[in-house]
């Protein structure tokens, strides 16, 4: 974890990434004093708040979809069918489908650690995906006034990766309640799908380390270790590349013209690019969980 302690000096590429991240993030409340908090801290930190918001999105591409018997067989309100239907075809072919996110995630990416020490420490995280690496989403057929799909109590649970959609199942909002006599039944229920989904997967004699987005447990922070994991990897990665980019023959065999050439980074979802700004030509370089 070394690599999150900020302490050199940026170079213009990367403080330039840096208020990239800090002007894309939605902040609660939208204010000064809110912004002033996001750019005192160091760019390391700054990727683990912006990748802990994008990881509750999913990048955009098509997916093969698992269990979808599931639903059909789940949904207590029939009149969903539709709509869910709809939303699975989406995702097979790889449409946009951040208006069956929940609101929060779209809108509440950060707040400041003093505002969630008075509030909810989830305000600004999503609980499921962080403990147990599970993404939701509504399944109304129709849109909200706010280009929303329409609000549904019953929701799609789904493990998420780049080329695979896993049902888990259909599960209604009281795994969100903060009173555990309300949640208990349904958060109970999804951790059973999700054992029996990591059951049919197992390898004999693994050891299946739970509970964590990606399996490496949940910080004090609230943030999935994961995601502070993943952002000291990418922070490694980009002072690797920002030696060889003040090198001209190592800029020239990464495709750069040394002379014309203005590289700069960027995130496209999670997955980290080098982009040219002269010709808009990019690389990945690293790509992320979904």
């Amino acid at each position: 974890m070394g690599h999150l302690n900020g302490a050199r000096t940026l170079p213009k590429r990367l403080k330039r990434l840096k208020e990239t991240l800090i002007a894309e993030l939605p902040v609660f409340p939208n204010n000064k004093e809110t912004k002033i908090d996001l750019n005192r801290k160091s760019l390391p930190n700054v990727l683990v708040d912006y990748l802990s918001w994008r990881s509750r999105l999913i990048g955009i591409r098509p997916r093969t979809v698992f269990r979808r018997e599931l639903v059909a067989q789940q949904l207590m309100d029939q009149s969903l069918q539709a709509g869910a239907d709809s939303f699975l075809d989406a995702i097979e072919r790889g449409d946009d489908v951040s208006s069956h996110h929940s609101k929060s995630a779209l809108k509440k990416g950060y707040t400041p650690q003093s505002r969630l020490e008075a509030e909810k420490r989830w305000a600004d995280k999503d609980k499921a995906l962080n403990l147990l690496g599970i993404h939701h989403f509504h399944i109304g057929l129709g849109s909200t006034t706010k280009g929303l799909s329409e609000r549904s109590n019953e929701l799609i649970f789904a493990r998420v990766g780049r080329e695979e959609f896993h049902v888990l199942g259909v599960f209604n909002h009281d795994i969100f309640d903060d009173d555990p006599s309300v949640s208990r039944s349904e958060y109970g229920r999804l951790r059973q799908a999700q054992h029996e989904m990591d059951d049919q997967d197992a390898v004999p004699g693994l050891v299946r380390f739970d509970p964590g987005f990606g399996g490496a447990g949940i910080a004090n922070s609230g943030h999935a270790v994961a995601i502070r994991f993943e952002a000291a990897r990418i922070v490694k990665k980009l002072w690797q590349y920002e030696e060889l980019l003040a090198d001209q023959n190592e800029m020239a065999k990464l495709g750069f013209d040394p002379h014309r050439s203005r590289p700069y980074w960027r995130f496209n979802h999670m997955d980290l690019e080098l982009v040219d700004d002269v010709t808009k030509k990019y690389g990945v370089v690293r790509e992320g969980p979904n």
